[in-house]
């Protein structure tokens, strides 16, 4: 009988130790981190300083979303809460699946991007590859060409929403056509002159801690997005999502195909910045087919 009540035991022991084990969900590193019973629900807007995404200062339905958690005050490179958890905006933002804050005093800090890469982050690392897409003609390769990215520090568990407010990382060109004597506004609105822009480069590294954009390369011609209105006797809306880089006349133009016609205008020397627009007046003729172009300040 007392070997019976021996084994007896040990088994609810064993069990007891499976069920402890069992409840444990997240698990980093250094320590295993319970799950409270309190869900972590998110709401995200964009800070309007530059206009990329089609919708401007709001996400799209089917749009997703990336999205990191470590506990407060561990890097990203190292220990994640939350690994490259999917959202996805519906009106709302629905995670693929239900997440939970830490049991006690435990804060998160959260870093979320968009456009949603599926492999995420290696380990070890805080670099995201980015790309914008060569043919920016359609809505879809608009959006997709946008990267943002938003950050949230030292959350405590609560049922407040979680609001992750989204900056802009890359930069955007806008094309406005000047015409100049013997050419004439509504005919060029007619034959819509194609913008390319040439040269730029459309891949690089983007670190989520440092913000920093890296390895910029694979240079390739950019078809722009809009539609041309009439606007003070120019043409305008026509634009192109870029990878902030450095431009210049040697490296980097913009063509435009016009009546059969290709005409190419370089850029003058410039830095294009993260989160920020700039305008390229373009003197057009067709009586030249390389053409002057003046690259303005800093839009907000």
């Amino acid at each position: 009988m007392d070997k019976q009540k021996h084994l007896k035991t040990l088994s609810s022991q064993s069990f007891l130790i499976a069920v402890l084990f069992s409840a444990c969900v997240n698990q980093i590193e250094t320590e295993i981190v319970k799950e409270s019973s309190i869900p972590i629900n998110f709401s995200a807007g964009i800070k309007q300083a530059v206009s990329t995404r089609v919708t401007d200062a709001g996400f799209e339905n089917g749009d997703k979303i990336g999205l990191f958690a470590t506990l407060t005050g561990t890097s990203l490179g190292t220990e994640r809460y939350i690994d490259n958890l999917s959202l996805e905006y519906n009106s709302i933002l629905v995670p693929e699946k239900t997440v939970f804050y830490p049991e006690g005093n435990a804060a998160l800090d959260f870093t979320a991007y968009y456009p949603y890469q599926q492999d995420g982050l290696q380990t070890g690392s805080t670099v995201l590859p980015i790309s914008v897409q060569t043919d920016q003609s359609t809505a879809k390769n608009h959006s997709a060409s946008d990267f943002l990215v938003a950050t949230q520090n030292n959350i405590s568990s609560s049922n407040e929403v979680v609001s992750l407010s989204f900056r802009h990382r890359l930069s955007k060109l806008k094309v406005t056509l000047v015409p100049q004597e013997g050419e004439n506004l509504e005919e060029m609105l007619k034959s819509s002159p194609k913008i390319v822009a040439s040269g730029f480069f459309t891949k690089a590294d983007y670190d989520l801690i440092s913000g920093e954009i890296s390895n910029t390369s694979a240079a390739a011609d950019i078809i722009a997005s809009g539609e041309w209105t009439q606007a003070d006797e120019t043409l305008v809306g026509k634009e192109i999502i870029v990878i902030p880089q450095h431009a210049d006349a040697d490296n980097q133009s913009i063509i435009i195909e016009w009546n059969g016609g290709i005409y190419t205008c370089p850029i003058s020397k410039i830095d294009l910045e993260s989160n920020t627009q700039r305008v390229i007046k373009i003197a057009i003729s067709q009586a030249d087919h390389t053409l002057a172009g003046i690259v303005g300040e800093i839009e907000s």
